[in-house]
């Protein structure tokens, strides 16, 4: 069983307990802080980002707590034009770094949603490494098959396949292109990634 856990980073924390099938049981924490700088880290050929946890001053994007597959999602802000452009605002900055060159793909994974409104759409953009934009469209309609797919799992997904990269620094950039998209995660998948049902184990 796994419980989530939210620190703020200020003092210590204590052991304490918390009631499990009728019994109490005692919880010990331990943090195991990453460097200042520290990449994320590659499990099972992926490496899991989570763009909630970021900065997002000056991005078309708020952070929604208690949904997603950590926790916390983002989403584009529900005044936020419609714009055919995809540069049109400012863009989400993550990176991640790869210890060795590899064939990568990028599974972008969204909350099931609607479009906001009639005269808006579901889509955002991606630029990897300062190429070319790739628009996906998350949109669907009505309670068609793929819909009823994304509920159960309550994921939308797309894959952009990057090819072979070199070991070291990436850069996505992440642009809000309609209002009301929900993002929950990253998985930057390398040859040899296994299919999760769920989220990819993180450390």
């Amino acid at each position: 069983m796994r419980i989530a856990v939210r620190y703020d980073g200020n003092g210590a924390i204590a052991a304490g307990r918390i009631r499990c099938n009728g019994a109490m049981v005692r919880v010990e924490p331990v943090l195991r802080p990453l460097p200042v700088g520290a990449a994320t880290p590659e499990v099972d050929h992926i490496i899991s980002l989570a763009p909630a946890d970021g900065p997002l001053a000056g991005t078309p994007w708020e952070r929604v707590a208690d949904l997603g597959s950590r926790g916390a999602v983002l989403r584009s802000k529900l005044d936020l034009p419609s714009s055919d452009r995809a540069d049109a605002a400012a863009p989400l900055v993550l990176s991640f770094e790869l210890g060795n060159k590899g064939d990568a793909a990028l599974k972008i994974v969204g909350v099931p949603v609607h479009a906001l409104t009639s005269a808006s759409h579901l889509r955002i953009g991606v630029r990897v490494d300062g190429g070319a934009i790739t628009v996906l469209d998350y949109e669907t309609h009505g309670r068609s098959d793929e819909w009823k797919a994304n509920v159960i799992s309550n994921t939308a997904v797309r894959t952009l396949k990057l090819g072979m990269l070199a070991a070291g620094r990436h850069e996505i950039e992440l642009f809000a292109m309609d209002p009301g998209f929900l993002l929950d995660r990253i998985d930057v998948r390398l040859d040899g990634a296994p299919d999760y049902y769920g989220a990819p184990p993180i450390r």
